[in-house]
């Protein structure tokens, strides 16, 4: 319960000249500590100090609450990864890098004989020591234990630390009996494309996981989406997941390039093909990409007569630089991106049919932001943590309404917009808390975004004068009657 004292109502004489208001913090109903605010004692407004102090406890406990959250997602993600064998007798606990338990199957409890809140106050990090102290401990290999029951039952248990090149992300547990001693471990590196595309969203996660397989192969994609999707990120990321990781990942703008240039970047050219040409001539981009990976950005802006010379390399397998008569075989993986609907460029004959067929054995779709609200709040506290890190300032926190006008905006640039924003806001903001009242500083908000804007104002003062109208209203500075108007317009009891 929030409480606040003034002057002689403390106990101790030492603080009869102070105002303290405190109040305290949960998350998920479980008390975390408390949040005190102390100033000078002053003959009024102690009220508003309980308020700043309840305001405070509540944003605190909201952004540890959605530190775990965060941080038990990406645990799910990176077991996900694994692609161990969820609904066999094999046991799997997952842990996060704060080592609490996120995942446990029914198999790890039977057995362990240990329950769920046991196990999560291990903290398990590393296989360095013992996992559990009523099991006895012996080394079986380099990277795996050997323990056994009370019965003399013995089981090898296994772990798997899975990071990103900052830190470890979460650790996870297999254990198995000693009769089976293969590792349970299908993949010894987390999937790239899963890691660096968290969602909650069903249809993106089927198709991420869809495109972690075709990854794998060397056959051509096509990933179409809006401008600022995250196109380029997503084919370096599928580029990462294949066998071709460790070779070249070459990409080039079609669309950028001047029409008689784009010909010369592709395919390179041979001595003395044009004037100022390099006398030994020059590989192009498809060379360079030899064994790799070419990622060709807006396909569709590139000229029908360079899509014919493309499509005879995609089936020979190898080009002949302009102004040269030798042929050069290159093993290159293409990967093609696109803002267009290639199917209705197609249609009216501005893009060949054999190629676009040749480019999308299989393709790949991503959605725009304003279709991830599910994502919205991962996406923007992850941008805005790598962006205030980057500057060297304090990571700011977003409340709730202001998350809540973000993800009704249109983001027309998408990520690319949001990430802008961002930067904006961590450069100019000085505080560390972004309310709905601050958001017109940083992006242009269309009426539909003004009007709940506007709303979560209402709302933000009547909490805060306690549902008091005549209070409510001096707080926004209109007349009573123009707030019983708003209140009426947007349907608030």
């Amino acid at each position: 319960m929030a409480m606040a004292t003034s002057g002689a109502e403390h106990f101790s004489p030492f603080l009869w000249g102070w105002d303290c208001a405190a109040a305290p913090i949960f998350i998920d109903n479980h008390f975390l500590g408390a949040f005190n605010i102390c100033r000078l004692t002053l003959s009024e407004g102690l009220q508003e100090l309980l308020t700043l102090a309840v305001s405070c406890a509540n944003a605190v406990g909201e952004r540890i609450r959605i530190e775990m959250l965060q941080m038990t997602e990406r645990t799910l993600i990176d077991l996900m990864a694994l692609s161990l064998p969820l609904n066999t007798a094999t046991g799997i606990l997952a842990f996060d890098k704060e080592g609490r338990l996120t995942y446990k199957n029914r198999a790890a409890g039977d057995l362990l004989k240990y329950p769920h809140q046991e196990i999560n106050l291990l903290g398990l990090n590393s296989m360095t020591r013992p996992l559990l102290s009523h099991l006895r401990q012996g080394k079986y290999g380099e990277s795996a234990q050997l323990i056994c029951d009370d019965t003399g039952k013995e089981f090898i248990v296994e772990s798997k630390e899975c990071r990103t090149e900052e830190e470890v992300t979460s650790t996870i547990v297999v254990i198995y009996p000693k009769e089976q001693p293969q590792s349970k471990f299908v993949s010894n590196v987390p999937s790239v494309i899963l890691s660096k595309f968290p969602t909650k969203e069903d249809n993106l996660k089927n198709t991420l996981m869809k495109t972690v397989k075709i990854a794998k192969s060397d056959m051509s994609i096509l990933i179409q989406g809006e401008s600022g999707t995250g196109k380029d990120y997503m084919a370096h990321a599928i580029h990462l997941e294949s066998a071709r990781r460790n070779q070249p990942f070459v990409a080039i703008n079609c669309a950028a390039l001047p029409r008689d240039l784009i010909a010369s970047e592709l395919f390179g050219y041979g001595p003395g093909a044009f004037t100022g040409a390099n006398r030994n001539g020059n590989p192009g981009k498809i060379e360079a990409a030899n064994g790799g990976t070419l990622f060709l950005d807006e396909i569709g802006d590139m000229t029908l007569d360079l899509q014919a010379v493309l499509l005879r390399t995609l089936e020979e397998k190898q080009l002949t630089r302009i102004g040269s008569t030798t042929s050069v075989p290159v093993d290159v993986r293409f990967i093609a991106a696109t803002h267009r609907n290639l199917q209705e460029s197609v249609r009216k004959g501005a893009f060949r049919e054999d190629l676009y067929y040749r480019l999308s054995i299989y393709t790949l779709h991503l959605p725009p932001l304003r279709e991830r609200k599910m994502d919205f709040e991962h996406i923007i506290m992850e941008i805005s943590e790598g962006i205030c890190n980057r500057m060297g300032r304090s990571l700011f926190y977003l409340t709730p309404n202001a998350i809540k006008v973000l993800q009704n905006h249109r983001w027309k640039g998408n990520l690319r917009e949001l990430r802008n924003m961002v930067e904006r806001m961590a450069c100019l903001h000085e505080g560390d808390t972004i309310d709905t009242y601050h958001l017109s500083e940083y992006i242009d908000l269309s009426t539909e975004d003004q009007e709940i804007h506007e709303k979560q104002l209402i709302l933000s003062a009547l909490e805060k004068t306690y549902g008091n109208r005549a209070e409510t209203a001096r707080a926004l500075g209109i007349s009573r009657a123009s707030l019983y108007r708003k209140l009426n317009s947007y349907g608030i009891k």
